[in-house]
């Protein structure tokens, strides 16, 4: 809004510097291209954090992955960060690419509840609606949960200040969370507490993240791409990546951008990557996607059964499946044990054309 024991995978990590040749979708390598991107050097890798070990709880779940993170950024339409974000873009072509990912409505509020609880809701007032939360306690105890918000001062805050919008924290808006203060202050917490949790090697099995106004481009569109590289960086060459899946997306567009999925309105077109071992390198997925698709993709990934409401509908807001690569990707249910990535390792052999097309243009880069 505007205003005011690590889960180790066959295929961990080997060598952590490729090149842009090497993982190109065919449609994202236009873009780069037509923006200038390819021949623009790509920042410098950022030197790794403590490699800390990341336990994964003791949860029966049919694939590999026992963290999901979702980091949201703000307020830029997505050919923009393609053309002016190295990093989101690096992202874009060597992980998992949604480019017909469209934010629900206009302002932010409707994306962080549609993300979380299947409901778009304006305007921001204390919410009586089941949520995420609500899934995990029915799940039971091992699915941990924290949100992380740069700029909050405290715990569990609904108190705006210059760094930290409460807009952008839903949980703090759904009642059933907020009158369990003691669940709350512990799970809805400032951003540095991810650091601590990751050194521990006690970080949650769902983490929601959001930086401070800055760092979130709400503002201004030029700090959240160098924060997004210096946070997630090292984490990519982490024993914690081995188990988790990142998705980075955007609340909405411009405000004169009101497209929204199948031609229809909505809160305008948003960049969104899904970054793990577990997807499908360099895809450029053409599915129509929004923010409800988020939430009905987590509860695919952690088998949390469903909320049951209309922005929860497998039919019309299904898992965003053809993301990822899993060894059995198929119906209803992530299903079967995962094995490597295709192709095996940290990097499947790029296909022939990527080779030819991007011949010049190497740039050195993470993982």
């Amino acid at each position: 809004m505007r205003t005011g024991s690590s889960s180790h995978h066959p295929g961990a990590r080997r060598n952590r510097v490729v090149s842009l040749s090497a993982w190109a979708a065919p449609a994202l390598v236009l873009i780069l291209l037509a923006s200038g991107l390819s021949a623009t050097p790509a920042p410098a890798p950022a030197a790794p954090q403590s490699q800390a070990k990341s336990t994964c709880p003791a949860l029966k779940l049919p694939t590999s992955v026992c963290h999901v993170f979702f980091i949201f950024l703000e307020n830029q339409e997505a050919s923009l960060v393609l053309k002016r974000f190295n990093f989101e873009a690096y992202l874009a072509a060597h992980y998992s690419y949604a480019s017909q990912f469209y934010s629900i409505k206009h302002n932010s509020f409707p994306a962080y509840t549609a993300t979380t609880s299947g409901y778009a809701h304006n305007p921001i007032v204390p919410l009586n609606r089941t949520n995420v939360v609500d899934l995990f306690h029915k799940a039971g105890t091992a699915f941990t949960w924290n949100a992380y918000y740069g700029g909050m001062v405290g715990t569990c805050n609904r108190t705006v200040n210059l760094a930290y919008r409460p807009s952008h924290n839903p949980f703090v808006w759904y009642n059933d969370v907020y009158a369990n203060q003691t669940e709350c202050n512990a799970n809805d917490v400032n951003l540095s507490v991810f650091q601590t949790q990751y050194t521990a090697g006690t970080l949650p099995v769902y983490g929601f993240i959001s930086p401070n106004v800055t760092d979130e481009c709400l503002k201004v569109g030029a700090y959240c791409d160098p924060w997004l590289r210096s946070f997630l960086n090292p984490l990519l060459n982490s024993t914690l990546f081995n188990s988790s899946v990142f998705f980075v997306t955007y609340d909405e567009g411009p405000l004169n951008d009101t497209t929204g999925i199948s031609g229809g309105k909505g809160g305008g077109h948003v960049y969104t990557s899904v970054i793990s071992p577990f997807v499908c390198r360099a895809k450029n997925s053409t599915a129509q996607y929004n923010h409800y698709n988020l939430m009905t993709t987590t509860e695919w990934l952690l088998h949390l059964g469903r909320l049951g409401v209309p922005g929860d509908d497998w039919v019309s807001h299904p898992p965003m499946k053809d993301m990822f690569c899993f060894a059995n990707n198929g119906n209803g249910s992530v299903g079967g044990v995962v094995g490597a990535p295709s192709g095996g390792g940290s990097h499947a052999s790029p296909p022939p054309h990527v080779h030819a097309v991007m011949a010049s243009a190497t740039r050195a880069v993470i993982r």
